[in-house]
């Protein structure tokens, strides 16, 4: 087989249509390990502080309905939004980062975040940084915990000659909580231009007394390591340079000089940058919702990432690269009444690098046109399954070392995957979603050259894949856009599926495609479930069927369509059953009504009523 790059379908085909994905790698084997474990892989964290409004900065296109109602006062037009899958578009803002999606180097992960969504900026942010859940308070970093385990008795013994550089730098005048250690931290703070400060430390001076004598010989060595850091972080910054034209912006000037480091030589793994402002509680749009202050902050956000993205690929470190943004919340889905919106839960995340699963992580959410003022976005994927997902694809750690860094109910997901080159079968436009129990996957591909079909295979944990179908190739070879599609039925509720294409030559040759997951919602037996009323139309009376793990107090009451509260009462449910009750309506005038039902555990469900007499 003849091997060659990609056409650019951008170009062929339109973005709105050819979602390229151009990660197919080559195989001989079974199955594709990750990107061999070097020592000079770099990790760049970008921090959106405030809490960026993730419905607006990606739109489920399948909810705009009801987004265009419920979030009217901030809504984007939908002939401005920049489609990426048949579901999804872009902010207006993000041009360059939705053409680094269509090339493979942009993924999206959607509804991250953690159970009890604390909505303080601080301690919301400390959780992130610690990497803990919302009822503890940690007092080490996630990744301070992660270099203790890879840099032993840290700071003593350091730099050395196996380690002369700092193991993370920090753009900006702090150090970041998450690479702290007890009263250490693994990072030093750099300034934008490199400016160095160095510390005054005569290493002979006597110590006077005992009293702080350890305090003292530890303020002693961080200075001394300070000062040597220093010399090694200006001397790459003298010999990197950077290939791009980077914008006047804070964050793309932060960018540029990490680019410019590792361009230098700098032999530092992790790196921190931080963009302030997305506490968008008014102003958040201006005119027709496209621009604002969330449009002006996104805009840099793509400037500075797609600059990074494409200056480390021109000096050849591309490949050594990846990166991902975080928000300490999302906002929630209801706007409020002065353009803006409220502190929230679930949040996306962008991860970008040449060496992705190139994926939507996530499903859409499903969003109830009745969805109160206080109602966020629920979490779907734990932050610290990303974090920990990282650290295993990207640094090669276990997984039973990530369970003691961040939580013991860890669970993998494929984020990160090999650099290389790909065979001649163009995929895009892959997707799993999931009906019930039942997962439905579909793929088109632009050009086929001696492919004899493909493998499907299935994963419940993103490391050990198994054959699932095998689909044969409409066309051996062709030029023409082919759909193909596949099933998997009888799936687990609650249970996170992975799945991925092996497209297979005539010749035995095999490539990967990216890794899709889909999580299988419905009913669970911890969870209450409430079915829509009937009749409904109803007169008189109206029945329910309910089903709640344990037993309950079910509050509700009903609600006029101008907002007047009708009635309102109580339900004794017992657990562990189904249960059926009715509720008399009694002389309740005709017209439409909604019944809000309220239980401790698990908050607010609305279900509509039409009554007639």
């Amino acid at each position: 087989m003849n091997r060659r790059n990609f056409l650019s379908t951008a170009g062929v085909f339109g973005l709105s249509l050819a979602t390229p994905l151009r990660h197919l790698y080559a195989t001989n084997t079974a199955s594709s390990s990750l990107i061999s474990p070097d020592s000079d892989r770099v990790l760049v964290i970008i921090q959106l502080f405030g809490g960026n409004d993730g419905l607006n900065t990606v739109v489920p296109m399948d909810q705009y309905r009801v987004l265009s109602r419920v979030r009217k006062e901030v809504v984007i037009p939908q002939r401005k939004l920049l489609p990426v899958t048949d579901t999804l578009s872009m902010h207006p803002s993000l041009s360059r980062m939705r053409r680094m999606y269509t090339e493979g180097s942009l993924s999206i992960l959607q509804n991250v975040g953690y159970p009890s969504q604390n909505r303080s900026h601080f301690r919301s942010t400390d959780i992130w940084a610690t990497g803990t859940d919302a009822q503890t308070v940690g007092t080490t970093g996630w990744l301070g915990r992660y270099l203790q385990g890879e840099l032993p008795g840290f700071p003593y013994g350091y730099p050395n000659g196996d380690n002369p550089h700092p193991p993370a730098v920090t753009i900006g005048t702090l150090p970041t909580p998450a690479c702290a250690l007890g009263r250490n931290s693994f990072d030093i703070t750099v300034q934008r231009n490199v400016d160095i400060t160095g510390v005054d430390a005569p290493d002979g001076a006597p110590l006077v007394g005992e009293r702080f004598k350890e305090e003292m010989e530890h303020l002693r060595l961080i200075a001394s390591q300070t000062n040597s850091y220093g010399k090694a972080v200006t001397k790459a910054d003298e010999r990197g340079r950077n290939t791009v034209t980077y914008a006047d912006d804070r964050l793309s000037q932060q960018l540029s000089t990490v680019a410019r480091l590792i361009d230098g030589g700098l032999q530092t793994k992790i790196y921190t940058v931080r963009l302030s402002g997305f506490d968008t509680h008014a102003g958040q749009v201006e005119g027709d919702g496209s621009v604002g202050l969330q449009a002006d902050l996104l805009k840099n956000v793509d400037n500075a990432i797609a600059a990074f993205n494409q200056d480390v690929r021109n000096s050849g470190h591309g490949d050594r690269v990846a990166g991902f943004t975080y928000s300490e919340f999302g906002r929630r889905i209801r706007s409020n009444q002065s353009r803006g919106t409220d502190h929230g839960a679930a949040n996306l995340m962008f991860m970008f690098g040449p060496c992705l699963h190139h994926t939507v992580l996530g499903n859409n959410p499903v969003i109830d046109l009745q969805v109160g003022q206080g109602t966020d976005l629920p979490y779907e994927y734990d932050y610290r399954d990303i974090y920990g997902s990282v650290l295993q694809d990207w640094f090669q750690v276990s997984s039973a070392r990530i369970k003691d860094i961040l939580h013991p109910d860890f669970q993998y997901i494929p984020l990160v995957g090999l650099c290389g080159f790909a065979l001649p079968v163009e995929m895009f436009e892959f997707t799993v979603t999931t009906d019930g129990k039942d997962a439905h996957l579909s793929w088109k591909t632009a050009e086929e050259i001696d492919n004899n079909g493909f493998q499907v295979e299935v994963s419940s944990d993103g490391v050990g894949f198994r054959d699932l179908q095998f689909v044969p190739s409409r066309a051996a070879s062709a030029t023409s856009i082919t759909k193909y599609t596949a099933r998997h039925d009888g799936l687990r509720v609650g249970r996170t599926y992975h799945y991925r294409i092996k497209a297979l030559a005539i010749d035995g040759q095999a490539a990967y495609g990216p890794v899709r997951s889909v999580k299988i919602t419905g009913r669970l037996s911890n969870e209450l479930t409430l079915s829509d009323p009937s009749p409904n139309p109803a007169r008189g009376r109206v029945t329910f069927d309910c089903f709640a793990p344990s037993d309950t107090y079910l509050s509700y009451g009903l609600f006029h369509r101008d907002g007047r509260q009708v009635m309102n009462d109580t339900v004794y449910l017992v657990g562990g059953r189904a249960t059926a009750f009715t509720i008399e309506l009694g002389r309740i005038p005709s017209g439409a009504y909604v019944f809000r039902f309220q239980e401790p555990h698990f908050g607010t469900i609305s279900k509509r009523l039409i009554i007639q007499h």
